[in-house]
């Protein structure tokens, strides 16, 4: 007879040297890295000669090709050559971290190397790139600018640097050449370079240069220290001017290619720099990096009718969060850069320019779901709200709610994915109403809306409770493939709300984003709508929540060759699911990547394993100060 308290004390003691096999997860993402770390010295010094950094990881940014989705891409910074590009753009750009510092080396193979006046187009060869700063709600920038911008001889800026000239090392406006070394030391940041030719020169090909950068992360407000470490968001460009010193105008050409975003504001995104203490040049493959959110699938429920109220089963297992104007708490909690680069904005509608801004008696607080049904992504909000208001062309006169969403078959000038505004808030008589391209896509029948208003719109004499938005969209229709392709889902969540009262200087307007606020600003969310997680099972989210993780068992069972297992999980983090069979070997394990609190499934499918009995439980990781959690153990049957 089976003794399961022996199986458990055989369990802890092979765990740790168990290798498990991994199921299939989400596409590997391509707005994210590792800067490993490393206790070797390194030498500002351009040469990259410390062993550390044949095992640092890398991006590549070449022009012409896209640096990863979902927002990389290339331009000519509006100089066309019409015979074409004769030395096209490419870098290796590798990561590093130690004891709070970033390093970052730029391997930049060039046969033209230099730098001329501005303005442009771009006639210089060189980085343009930031870090950003997360002391503050919305987030700072600091710009990082090592360029040969103004070596030219002719140039008024520099007293001419002409022919052999190294680059200017700029940071946030000023040069280092207009610095002491102890305001560069000051300011984080340092870097050196190396130089395979000669500037400014093309009276013989060069080979390329090296560009070898430092930069302290503490006055950025990051620790990357922590147990858990941390996650540095920056946009790097890369910029080619080629041949423009010699008199043959079929060489000369300009080419700009960039990761994520090419400028040092806010921006479309913002690529992912991860650094964990664990995680070093000599640690073997780097942990994959999860998906921001995991939107699940409600195939086994019926179809929700979207009319605005919410109240299918179907909704109680969708992915979900808070949006909530000032509450720092929960905006941390949000995944990956989210935690860090979502935020609020508040602006006085009758002066926008008074001082102190009024105070938000009535903050935004909304609670967001999504999960995907065969081609059909469906989008809702529970909004809770006092003083609803419409009508306002105006984005901060009015209440509404935005999804953000990425086309996946339509690119801009720049190469780069476009993104919708999809709106949802009231007009004048307070109906309410698809706005900017949601409009569009409902005329189209590629999107169906429902809301309910809880109160009256565009009445302050009255106490709402608040509206609801049931949004359903053809994603078919929008680029995707029928069945999805790689099912991945680009966009973020922005609620409007403003607030009128009787003394007009009272009035006030706020903003409160997950990761995007609108399609043009703010860090894309990267999500992975997952066939095999489910939004319920026979109905099972109606359980109450412990304050434990709960395994609630699985169905069916016995099975052949998948079966869903339906849990909960008390706080906000990472989930993990591990399978073992009866010696208490560790056959499976399964990321769950980031989850909310509350009751989720997920369809295991045991096809590469064989019939018999099995083992499992779960564990969490908790987001917000990585407390761990471990289910009890149960059991199923898999009969082939």
């Amino acid at each position: 007879m089976f003794n399961l308290t022996r199986y458990l004390f055989i369990l802890v003691l092979l765990i740790p040297f168990l290798s498990p096999l991994t199921e299939a997860q989400a596409p590997k993402r391509q707005d994210a890295v590792w800067a490993r770390e490393t206790t070797e010295p390194i030498v500002l010094d351009g040469k990259l000669n410390e062993a550390s950094w044949a095992l640092a990881d890398s991006i590549h940014i070449t022009y012409g090709v896209s640096s990863g989705l979902p927002t990389s891409g290339w331009n000519t910074d509006g100089y066309s050559n019409p015979d074409g590009y004769y030395d096209t753009l490419r870098a290796t750009v590798k990561f590093l971290a130690q004891n709070n510092n970033l390093y970052i080396a730029f391997i930049i193979p060039d046969s033209s190397i230099g730098g001329h006046d501005w303005p442009g187009p771009a006639w210089w060869d060189g980085v343009l790139m930031n870090v950003k700063d997360v002391r503050s709600i919305p987030v700072g920038r600091k710009e990082i600018f090592p360029s040969f911008l103004f070596t030219d001889t002719s140039t008024s800026y520099t007293g001419g640097r002409g022919k052999g000239a190294g680059p200017r090392y700029g940071y946030m406006g000023p040069y280092q050449d207009q610095l002491t070394d102890s305001a560069i030391k000051a300011m984080g940041w340092n870097m050196g370079y190396t130089i395979q030719g000669t500037s400014n020169d093309d009276s013989s090909p060069d080979t390329g240069y090296i560009f070898e950068m430092e930069i302290n992360l503490d006055s950025l407000g990051y620790n990357t220290n922590q147990t858990n470490g941390d996650i540095v968001g920056t946009n790097i460009q890369i910029v080619d001017v080629d041949w423009y010193w010699q008199p043959d105008p079929a060489r000369r050409t300009v080419g700009k290619a960039w990761w994520q975003h090419p400028w040092s504001d806010q921006g479309e995104n913002a690529g992912r720099i991860y650094i964990r203490p664990d995680v070093t040049v000599n640690s073997g493959p780097a942990p994959e990096i999860p998906p921001d959110a995991v939107v699940p699938n409600g195939q086994n429920e019926p179809d929700p009718v979207i009319d605005g109220n919410l109240n299918e089963a179907v909704w109680n297992g969708a992915y979900s969060f808070k949006i909530k104007y000032g509450d720092t708490t929960n905006m941390r909690s949000y995944p990956g850069l989210g935690g860090k680069m979502s935020a609020w904005y508040e602006v006085s509608t009758s002066n926008p320019q008074t001082t102190p801004l009024p105070q938000v008696l009535d903050p935004a607080d909304a609670t967001i779901k999504m999960f995907f049904k065969g081609n059909y992504l469906y989008l809702g909000a529970n909004v809770a709200d006092q003083l609803i208001e419409g009508g306002a062309t105006n984005q901060d006169q009015k209440d509404g709610v935005r999804f953000v969403l990425g086309l996946r078959d339509s690119i801009n000038s720049d190469h780069v994915m476009q993104f919708l505004n999809l709106l949802a808030d009231f007009d004048s008589s307070g109906n309410p109403q698809a706005d900017e391209d949601l409009d569009t896509l409902v005329k189209q029948g590629i999107a169906t809306l429902g809301m309910q208003v809880h109160g009256t719109v565009n009445n302050n004499t009255d106490i709402d409770t608040g509206y609801t938005v049931e949004l359903k969209i053809d994603l078919s229709k929008l680029g995707y493939p029928n069945g999805l392709g790689d099912h991945l889902l680009f966009g973020g969540v922005d609620v409007l709300d403003a607030d009128v009262f009787d003394n007009p200087a009272n009035d006030y307007g706020t903003r409160t984003w997950f990761f995007k606020e609108n399609k043009g600003a703010g860090p894309t969310a990267w999500m992975y709508m997952d066939p095999n997680v489910l939004t319920a099972v026979n109905s099972g989210n109606n359980k109450i929540i412990p304050d434990n993780l709960i395994v609630y068992g699985n169905y069916p069972n016995p099975f052949n060759p998948s079966t869903t297992i339906s849990y909960s999980i008390p706080k906000t983090g990472e989930v993990e699911l591990s399978i073992y069979n009866t010696l208490g070997q560790l056959v499976s394990k399964v990321n769950l990547y980031h989850q909310t609190s509350g009751i989720h499934v997920y369809n295991f499918n045991a096809n590469r394993l064989a019939s018999g009995v099995y083992f499992y439980r779960l564990s969490l990781k908790t987001s917000n100060n990585g407390q761990n959690y471990l289910s009890k153990t149960a059991k199923m049957l898999l009969l082939k």
